[in-house]
């Protein structure tokens, strides 16, 4: 719902591409979380599938939980023939496995290929191996696949785009083309419509107090835009309802909205490992008096405060740069570049969960909490 242009212009890109034997070699697909990417992307393939699937497949692979190279090209292996490789042949045996399930699909007549990776981020994560050049491989599969004449088109979906093409080497950007879709975020309107449409499935009639749909849709929007958690700001509400036995009210939403925040937090703080959970605490704490925070600030006082509960080992500037990164990939933080006239550029980081309950669950998970000195 309200994503008609994007639908429209990734279907085209297949329409033709078939057609015309031909698809592009790299489909980049942005967005901010919740904002219809994979939903759509996965709904066109699928329904183009059903159409021209003489010819045609897809796959999906979502990379989030794959923190390496060789764990990704793993998880692509495992969607296309439901086997992986174990660590100890390496990277380049996975490659050969992959090549040949392609050359098999085109030897039963699946001319035009796409492999979608969702979450395609958390690939830049692997110190030890390339991701620029396992990207590159898939980009010149014409290599690899001699002889085989198969169309094979990457769908690279990602929150942060900047991110994503920063860290991609020449080579990588010469060859991935011009195609782009960018998602906005939903508008308060499309997310009352997205509301609306969910109402008659979930409440009986006369359980939503009049005009609270349009207070949860300003809610999200101002946060995020984010659908998903609209749905599940709506859902949750409900719940409260119910537990008070009344209609669901404002004061339901914003119960509910206390509780769904720390869900959301909690579900994204689950796996950071503890270097990046230090560093985001260090912003929760610093956010907690101003709104925003340079990387520069952040250094002095992460090397400057204590830690009580652990151990730790002072990082040096460049990977806490490094972390900021991630935790902006992740979508943890947001951050953006601020002109300071002679004294150069800065990055200034911004929270987008609150602070304090990041405060509190990381105190909770990891027992450790800051002290300035």
């Amino acid at each position: 719902m309200g994503r008609d242009r994007e639908e429209e212009f990734f279907a085209r890109i297949l329409m033709l591409g078939v057609r015309d034997g031909f698809l592009p070699s790299l489909v980049r697909v942005y967005g901010r979380p919740g904002s219809g990417k994979t939903v759509v992307v996965r709904g066109v393939l699928e329904r183009f599938e059903g159409f021209r699937g003489d010819v045609f497949r897809h796959f999906y692979v979502n990379l989030k939980g794959c923190r390496t190279v060789f764990s990704a090209g793993n998880a692509v292996l495992s969607v296309i023939a439901g086997r992986s490789v174990p660590a100890n042949l390496g990277l380049d045996r996975v490659f050969s496995e992959i090549w040949s399930e392609i050359r098999g699909l085109k030897d039963a007549g699946v001319s035009f290929i796409c492999l979608v990776f969702d979450e395609i981020d958390s690939i830049f994560l692997d110190k030890h191996y390339d991701p620029s050049d396992f990207l590159y491989r898939f980009l010149r599969h014409d290599v690899y696949l001699e002889g085989s004449d198969v169309e094979l088109c990457l769908i690279a979906i990602t929150n942060n785009p900047l991110f994503f093409e920063d860290n991609l080497d020449a080579k990588v950007r010469s060859s991935m083309g011009s195609d782009a879709i960018t998602f906005p975020p939903y508008s308060m309107k499309e997310i009352v419509e997205i509301l609306d449409s969910r109402l008659g499935e979930a409440f009986k009639t006369g359980m939503i107090s009049e005009g609270l749909i349009p207070i949860i849709a300003k809610l999200v929007t101002e946060k995020t835009g984010d659908a998903r958690r609209a749905v599940d700001l709506l859902r949750l509400s409900g719940e409260v309802a119910n537990e008070k036995k009344s209609r669901v009210d404002a004061d339901c939403v914003y119960e509910a909205l206390d509780r769904v925040e720390k869900d959301w937090a909690s579900e994204q703080l689950h796996d950071l490992p503890f270097n990046s959970a230090l560093i985001l605490l260090f912003i929760a704490y610093l956010t907690t008096v101003e709104k925003s925070v340079s990387t520069g600030e952040l250094y002095e006082v992460y090397r400057k405060t204590s830690v009580r509960g652990k151990e730790i080992r002072i990082l040096g500037e460049r990977r806490l740069s490094e972390i900021v990164s991630e935790l902006e990939t992740l979508g943890l933080i947001s951050t953006w570049n601020v002109s300071r006239g002679r004294y150069g550029y800065h990055r200034e980081i911004k929270m987008v969960l609150n602070p304090h309950q990041v405060l509190k669950i990381l105190k909770d998970k990891f027992g450790i909490r800051v002290e300035p000195i």
